[in-house]
């Protein structure tokens, strides 16, 4: 092989290590994009959880809110309950009393 044929195998030779350099290139740059986009969406799906569960958080707080206030209703519900349920005793004892009582014929 002469030395003219020997420098076009090798120029050859050079040109398709380039073209394979040049096409990992582009798969790297790829590669990097998609890494990038990847944390992108980490950090939006992360952001996305805290969200949630701040929701989550508040809804249960207002439900507990609520059940205190509920709770709180009861307790005055069954007061009045509690005192009716008296006033209803007492009424009636008044009221048998009245009956055992003999009225006087003038």
């Amino acid at each position: 092989m002469s030395l003219k044929e020997h420098f076009a195998c090798t120029s050859l030779t050079l040109q398709g290590m380039e073209a394979k350099y040049a096409s990992a290139q582009c798969t790297i740059d790829g590669l990097r994009g998609s890494l990038s986009n990847l944390e992108t969406s980490a950090v939006d799906t992360e952001q996305q959880h805290e969200s949630v569960l701040n929701e989550m958080e508040e809804a249960a707080g207002r439900g507990e809110e609520t059940a205190l206030q509920l709770h709180h209703k009861l307790d005055e519900i069954s007061s009045k309950y509690a005192s009716n349920e008296l006033r209803i005793t007492s009424a009636r004892t008044t009221s048998r009393r009245q009956q055992q009582t003999p009225t006087s014929h003038l």
